[in-house]
C-alpha cells in the first residue's frame, strides 16, 4: 500500500493485495487505486464550519 500527498487538497494510494489461500474463486489478485479530497484547509479551528458541507 502506498499513499502519496499531490497537492495540499489531494492526495492518491495504490494497494495490490494477493490471494494465497486456496478458497480463491474470482481472481487471485486485485489492484486498488484510491483519491483523497480534503474539502477544508488541514489545521482548520473545530468552531469554523467548512463551507463545502453547509
Amino acid at each position: 500500500m502506498v499513499k502519496v500527498a499531490v497537492l495540499k487538497y489531494l492526495t492518491i494510494g495504490y494497494a495490490y493485495d494477493r490471494t494465497i489461500n486456496k478458497l480463491r474463486v474470482g481472481g487471485a489478485n486485485s489492484h486498488e487505486i484510491m483519491l483523497g479530497i480534503q474539502a477544508c484547509p488541514r489545521g482548520e479551528k473545530k468552531g469554523i464550519k467548512c463551507s463545502a458541507y453547509d
